[in-house]
């Protein structure tokens, strides 16, 4: 699956993920789920900034599921920047939560609003146990992307939504599910075939780079050469050095 890897819990949105170096995942063989970063069944998103990934999923395999630096498993509201991929088959990856009738993101929807029959009670249970409804947490993400939730599930709506008919909820599904909250900006992609797959990406000022903006990449050195972030700064408005001497265990 991934190295870091969480899903399935609405109060979990905005989770940081930062300052790691993901490098030479996977195995010689293939197989599915070799990721750096998985997000899956309908998280709400994270906040993923200031990591390098290099090689930083499992190789391709016949009938396999395709690997990426990131993968999104029906999950929305993702904030993906200031990061570099390198030497990496996709950059990020998303796949559709369908649920049975081919709705985009339905399955999300039924499980946000405690419609999923496979997962009765999981997702208002764990939004209850935090009183998600409190002041306090709109005012933690107020000016965030996760911000529009606080208007899309509301404990009015979650209760609206149950009380629907099957052939109710899959069009209130068809019409109202998220499909591009995700964003994608300011990060740098060096010899990246696939930078994205899946869609359900909002994928903006983001820049392909040369390795030769780079101090020393061949021998893992992805520090920016003083030409190398000017032009950078030029390109990619906003994008910061990576921290690297904050990578890593500590001790």
């Amino acid at each position: 699956m991934g190295a870091i890897y969480f899903g399935r819990d609405p109060t979990l949105m905005g989770t940081v993920i930062r300052y790691n170096y993901f490098h030479d995942m996977g195995n010689a063989y293939g197989g599915i789920g070799q990721f750096s970063v998985y997000l899956d069944d309908g998280n709400m998103g994270a906040e993923i900034y200031g990591n390098l990934f290099v090689r930083a999923a499992g190789i391709e395999s016949a009938g396999g599921t395709s690997q990426a630096a990131i993968m999104h498993h029906g999950v929305q509201f993702s904030h993906i920047y200031n990061n570099i991929f390198a030497d990496t088959s996709v950059a990020f990856r998303f796949v559709d939560w369908r649920g049975t009738h081919g709705i985009q993101q339905e399955g999300w929807f039924l499980w946000l609003f405690d419609r999923n029959a496979d997962h009765l009670h999981e997702s208002v249970q764990k939004m209850r146990a935090v009183d998600f409804d409190s002041q306090l947490w709109r005012i933690h993400y107020a000016g965030t992307i996760w911000e529009n939730l606080y208007t899309y599930a509301t404990s009015d709506k979650i209760a609206r939504m149950q009380s629907m008919s099957d052939k109710d909820i899959r069009k209130e599904a068809a019409k109202t599910a998220p499909k591009d909250s995700n964003e994608m900006n300011g990060n740098l992609f060096v010899s990246i075939p696939h930078i994205t797959s899946g869609g359900s990406c909002n994928f903006h000022d983001n820049l392909e780079a040369d390795p030769s903006l780079f101090k020393d990449p061949e021998h893992n050195d992805w520090e920016l050469t003083a030409e190398g972030l000017e032009f950078v700064e030029k390109e990619c408005p906003g994008f910061e050095p990576l921290p690297f001497s904050s990578m890593g265990r500590e001790g």
